[in-house]
């Protein structure tokens, strides 16, 4: 959010940690994307493969959720926070070369550990086809399109993006960040793998 409005009181009403994303619905309001998720599918009385009404299944994705903002958080959205979104948008100072390179291992290590799970046929919450879980996970694994990120060591997760990625509703809502993040790679390139 643009000069600090997700401090504002008006903000902070809707979710007092100050983070987006954020939600009102009716007087109810929710932050945390896991969580704003999977409430608008219990809000909806959605059930199908992306959150389907079996309890067993449903906790399997929750668990991924969990896993997912442990894991997922901890290991790109630093390198992105750093490379791209503290010197472009907060005035923070370029990322030295040093801790961009322990960055970029925490990346590929994680999505090292993505590609053998994809690689098995399953999906992030162990299912026989995508659910929510999968749609949140590809959202944050996309950050590293902003640094033109090399994911070509990784055919199995690559797989699973084309096929998330193929997806009308998540093309359609991703082609504003894609466009974006085109034009912001060309300003913060990841430096090519080390052989």
């Amino acid at each position: 959010m643009a000069h600090g409005a997700h401090k504002s009181p008006e903000f902070l009403a809707i979710n007092p940690y100050g983070l987006v994303p954020a939600i009102t619905h009716g007087d109810f309001h929710l932050g945390e994307s896991g969580a704003i998720v999977y409430y608008l599918a219990e809000a909806f009385h959605i059930n199908s493969q992306w959150l389907p009404a079996d309890i067993q299944q449903k906790a399997k994705i929750n668990s991924s959720l969990h896993w997912h903002h442990t894991n997922t958080v901890k290991n790109i959205i630093p390198y992105t926070y750093n490379k791209v979104i503290g010197p472009m948008f907060l005035g923070k100072p370029p990322v030295t070369p040093e801790f961009e390179a322990e960055l970029i291992a925490n990346a590929r290590t994680f999505l090292k550990s993505l590609d053998d799970l994809f690689a098995t046929g399953v999906y992030i919450a162990r299912t026989a086809h995508p659910t929510h879980a999968d749609i949140l996970l590809y959202c944050f694994v996309t950050h590293l399109e902003l640094v033109s990120f090399d994911y070509s060591a990784y055919p199995a997760l690559n797989r699973w993006r084309d096929e998330l990625g193929a997806i009308e509703a998540v093309r359609e809502v991703h082609e504003p960040f894609r466009q974006m993040a085109a034009k912001i790679a060309q300003k913060f390139q990841a430096p090519e793998p080390s052989a």
